[in-house]
């Protein structure tokens, strides 16, 4: 119980500090696009607390299943702020935004029950260590390949600040070029790179750390991708916040966020800098909850789309001349090449009104239990690392385009070949092993 109280204190605290950084520097700083501050009552604020924090009183404190990363990094990045910051954005009434909150509330509750389901039964595939790893690598090295001549070799040095006209590039080559190779790049980017880098630097192998931080650098340089510029920090992150098993990766989770929060306000107060402020709070912690307010206030009063922008394009005239995204970055922000690309509860709104903020994570749900289940006696930290990315990319984009597109997909096949652990030890590694299967350490 006291593990509760404890992850229910630090959720009131980073609701706090992410509203007072919200306030004080990102809306006075960012409100030209868009980022405004509306007051509002006590009443409406202590409603938007009560449902920000509840649900800290089922977060697992200790990772028992690797998806409860991806539920934790959704809870940090989407749920939290979809709620304290929409209270502040949304021009609405007050029931309107109370009903979007309740939802929101749900449907949050509704993904977490998957981890009151057994796992599924799935005979797993005996492949040896050694052929596990030569295929990686030689998939790697195929990739490469149909990468680098579909848009060039490069590692010259890319600025954070000046990425934009990068991305131009690949969107542009991109199109000129096969669809086999934009799914290669991010598939290499979100799940094999992420892969390697995290076993090498798990046991220590200078060799593998090193080809996955070279090869992340040439597809930052190609794609301008900030995402890719930053896995590797969310690579290390997720192993510290998993020391001794993941015992606390909670209490790891909500001091990273409020880190973030209390690094940028320095840096604004102290230096006069925002480009903190701006990379790790405003475009990681805010944006997400930021834009499905956007979604669902537009949404709301709009048709929505029912998938007829992607899977049932042949059976449902779709209304619009731009695709979600660039529907809401014309929209809001005036912008055509704007690409607001949000997460499952901004992508199930749009598509399906109330009814996607349901059917969308239930969908998600049997994913990730889907996951866990191929997962099972694999090494829990590997599985945790190896869907680190794809979580990432799930809190901004859409259930489907993270699935195929940046690697959720991908990422549960590679869990189901992954070696049992201790065949996975005998090829890298020639200590002894330093926690048991995953199901039974829980």
């Amino acid at each position: 119980m006291m593990k509760k109280l404890n992850i229910l204190t630090l959720t009131l605290l980073y609701g706090v500090v992410l509203q007072l950084i919200y306030s004080h520097v990102i809306s006075v700083n960012f409100s030209y696009m868009g980022y405004v501050y509306l007051p509002v009552s006590m009443t409406q604020l202590l409603f938007a607390y009560t449902f920000a924090v509840v649900p800290a009183l089922w977060m697992p404190v200790k990772i028992t299943r690797p998806s409860q990363v991806v539920y934790w990094l959704l809870f940090v990045m989407v749920y939290v702020p979809a709620i304290l910051v929409t209270v502040h954005t949304l021009p609405l009434p007050l029931e309107q935004i109370l009903w979007f909150h309740a939802s929101l509330f749900l449907s949050f509750g509704m993904l977490g029950l998957i981890y009151k389901v057994p796992l599924l039964s799935i005979s797993s595939v005996k492949m040896p260590a050694a052929c596990f790893w030569g295929f990686i690598f030689s998939l790697s090295l195929i990739s490469y390949v149909f990468i680098f001549k579909a848009f060039g070799m490069s590692l010259s040095f890319v600025s954070l600040l000046n990425v934009y006209d990068v991305r131009s590039d690949y969107k542009e080559a991109a199109q000129q070029s096969s669809g086999l190779a934009a799914y290669l790049i991010s598939w290499q980017a979100n799940v094999l790179n992420p892969l390697i880098l995290g076993y090498g630097l798990k046991k220590k192998k200078l060799w593998m750390t090193a080809a996955a931080l070279l090869g992340q650098g040439a597809i930052f340089s190609i794609t301008g991708y900030k995402s890719v510029f930053f896995s590797g920090a969310l690579i290390i992150a997720i192993l510290m916040a998993m020391y001794k098993h993941g015992k606390r990766f909670g209490y790891f989770t909500m001091a990273g966020a409020m880190g973030l929060i209390i690094i940028g306000w320095i840096a604004k107060a102290g230096f006069g800098s925002l480009i903190f402020s701006s990379l790790f709070v405003r475009r990681i912690l805010i944006t997400p909850g930021f834009l499905t307010g956007l979604y669902y206030d537009f949404f709301s009063s709009h048709e929505q789309v029912h998938l007829a922008h992607s899977i049932f394009k042949s059976f449902i005239d779709y209304p619009y001349s731009l695709n979600p995204p660039y529907l809401i970055g014309s929209y809001y922000f005036h912008s055509q090449e704007m690409s607001a690309n949000a997460n499952i509860w901004a992508d199930g709104f749009a598509n399906f009104g109330f009814w996607g903020l349901f059917i969308f994570p239930l969908l998600l749900g049997f994913i990730l239990l889907l996951y866990d289940s191929v997962s099972e006696h694999k090494d829990l930290r590997v599985a945790c690392l190896l869907i680190g990315i794809p979580a990432f990319s799930l809190t901004n984009t859409a259930l489907l385009t993270g699935l195929l597109t940046h690697g959720l997909g991908l990422a549960l096949v590679i869990a189901y070949l992954i070696p049992g652990k201790r065949e996975t030890e005998t090829i890298l590694s020639a200590g002894p092993l330093e926690n048991r299967q995953w199901d039974k350490s829980a």
